[in-house]
């Protein structure tokens, strides 16, 4: 990487933080490293969206605080609406033809932008997702990641729409070129960040700090992407209710979409991975050994097929 050069003229770029009741050093945190880390050529603005957060801390105070600082704005929803809609907020609003959008407990390392702004000026129909590292949620450890080709893994779901990773196909892998630029996403989660240039049309380094999983709502992404695999998730939680999909499904149609399964005969070539397509039964596994007992931990239960 010391030997690889960035063009100087790349385009500004506008950086979308969402957040809701994050804590107060961890946010700034993450909007200085932007700051200090992004040359101010390139950097056009900062956008933090507060998804109605509860906490006094990020009102006025905030409101102060970011005064000082170049190009940093807040945006506020009345109510909560979630993640989602608070980055679409940020990114109808934004100025500049590159749209970063992160969490609000990252940090980016130093030239984090330049190498994806150079794939975006290559490629304008990119979406960008950066290697990321990781920051202990309890000790702020840093870990960072090691791309390996013989052992590259990926971000990825399970069939129950939880996150997972995945090893890349060996003989896939042994195709590709140093450096390595990793081939496919499955999952884009909250904690990394994508980069697309102009808001219209059709791999630096960062570290998100680790957070202890939240409940989410999936029935209505399992019922609008998944087509007819979405049975087997449906099994296991009958009592879940899908809400009104019909805008999916449009988007689907106006795009002309391809069904999950030519989704799953693309990945399938590229990674390892068990397609749950002819289950015969189902159930749960119970495991308690020694180790959870003398841990303290509660015996692991998982769904099986």
């Amino acid at each position: 990487c010391r030997d690889i050069s960035y063009p100087t003229a790349l385009p500004g770029v506008s950086v979308i933080i969402p957040f809701r009741n994050e804590a107060w050093s961890t946010l700034l945190r993450t909007v200085h490293s932007v700051v200090n880390r992004t040359p101010s050529r390139y950097l056009q603005e900062i956008i933090l969206v507060d998804d109605a957060s509860e906490a006094d801390y990020l009102r006025n105070k905030l409101d102060m605080y970011i005064a000082h600082l170049p190009n940093v704005r807040v945006s506020r929803l009345r109510s909560q609406q979630g993640l989602s809609i608070a980055r679409q907020l940020g990114i109808d609003s934004a100025k500049s033809d590159v749209i970063v959008v992160m969490d609000s407990h990252f940090e980016v390392a130093d030239k984090w932008y330049q190498p994806m702004a150079k794939r975006l000026m290559e490629d304008s129909y990119l979406l960008l997702i950066p290697v990321v590292d990781t920051i202990d949620h309890l000790t702020f450890q840093y870990y960072p990641s090691k791309i390996v080709p013989e052992s590259m893994d990926t971000a990825s779901f399970d069939f129950y729409l939880g996150q997972t990773r995945s090893f890349m196909n060996k003989n896939y892998t042994k195709t590709l070129k140093k450096p390595v630029t990793v081939p496919i996403n499955m999952l884009h989660s909250s904690g990394d960040f994508t980069v697309k240039e102009t808001k219209d049309s059709p791999a630096g380094s960062t570290t998100t700090t680790a957070k202890k999983e939240t409940p989410k709502s999936e029935k209505n992404e399992n019922t609008s992407t998944r087509d007819t695999y979405q049975r087997n998730k449906e099994d296991q939680t009958p009592k879940h209710k899908v809400g009104d999909i019909s805008e999916r499904l449009d988007v689907r149609r106006r795009n002309n979409c391809t069904s999950f399964q030519a989704y799953l005969d693309t990945i399938s070539k590229l990674i390892n991975i068990y397609v749950p397509n002819h289950l015969q039964a189902s159930g749960v596994v119970s495991i308690e050994s020694s180790f959870t007992r003398s841990w303290q931990i509660s015996p692991s239960r998982s769904p099986c097929t």
